[in-house]
């Protein structure tokens, strides 16, 4: 086999190990998130609120979306204003189309929504969408950093099967593994 080919195999063989093991990582994290006791979002003081804790609760209005799938900000979601605390506001994301006409149609529908999901920070593209919309509520600099925090919820699919990642994962692993094999023989026959 040609040097090249033989180079090719080696990195064929890390990427599928390495994308297996992410791959199961990834999943082993989302399987603890969901784990833990999550907090009374309903009950929560906006300065209780910090990264990666769970919390769950019921969504009792949202003030609209403020970042969708097709801007910079919405990556591959929908970002929507709900309050959190007394009279704080935080972000909420979700991925799912159906939850999202749900919050859509939750000012007609006065519908609660029920939901889990991991606090994260925003990153620099999504708090400024976050705070220009705070902006158009009629909140001027001063007053939005005090109501609000620069924290999205990130939502939770209840039910998500974990079994399938998983398998793939191995499988990436025992593709890369049987890769490196033949790549590793061949050099010892001097290939």
């Amino acid at each position: 086999m040609s040097e090249k080919l033989m180079e090719l195999l080696e990195k064929i063989g890390v990427g599928l190990l390495g994308a297996g093991v992410m791959f199961i990582i990834f999943t082993i994290m989302n399987i603890g998130d969901n784990a833990k006791t999550p907090e009374n979002y309903n009950t929560l003081a906006i300065s209780e609120y910090h990264d990666g804790m769970m919390v769950e609760g019921d969504i009792q209005e949202n003030f609209g979306c403020f970042a969708e799938p097709s801007s910079p900000a919405g990556g591959s979601g929908w970002y929507y204003l709900i309050q959190c605390g007394e009279n704080g506001y935080m972000a909420f994301y979700t991925n799912d189309e159906a939850l999202c006409n749900r919050l859509d149609t939750q000012s007609s529908t006065h519908e609660v929504i029920h939901f889990k999901g991991k606090v994260t920070e925003m990153d620099s593209v999504e708090s400024v969408k976050f705070y220009q919309k705070l902006r158009s509520m009629g909140y001027n600099n001063s007053e939005y950093h005090e109501a609000a925090i620069a924290m999205y919820i990130n939502e939770c699919v209840s039910g998500r099967n974990n079994v399938l990642p998983i398998v793939i994962g191995v499988l990436l692993m025992v593709l890369g593994g049987a890769v490196l094999f033949i790549y590793i023989s061949r050099r010892k026959m001097g290939y």
